[in-house]
């Protein structure tokens, strides 16, 4: 069974916040997870931010702000 994409990018989200590191663009979130396409990867970022899981400001890079810890 594969890890849906929302979660694997909560994860690496995650990773980012602990280790105090920006927060991964679109294009390296699509590589970290092995997507398709950027189109994966904003489907799911809009998943995160509707579980209330993630706050983004639309048009500014880098602007995921972590709402909740991974619980994986």
């Amino acid at each position: 069974m594969t890890t849906p994409a929302w979660l694997h990018i909560w994860q690496l989200l995650d990773e980012a916040w602990e280790a105090h590191d920006p927060a991964p663009t679109v294009r390296e979130l699509v590589t970290a997870c092995g997507l398709s396409s950027t189109s994966v990867a904003l489907y799911a970022i809009k998943k995160l931010e509707r579980e209330q899981i993630i706050q983004r400001d639309p048009g500014k890079a880098r602007s995921i702000r972590l709402l909740r810890r991974f619980e994986g």
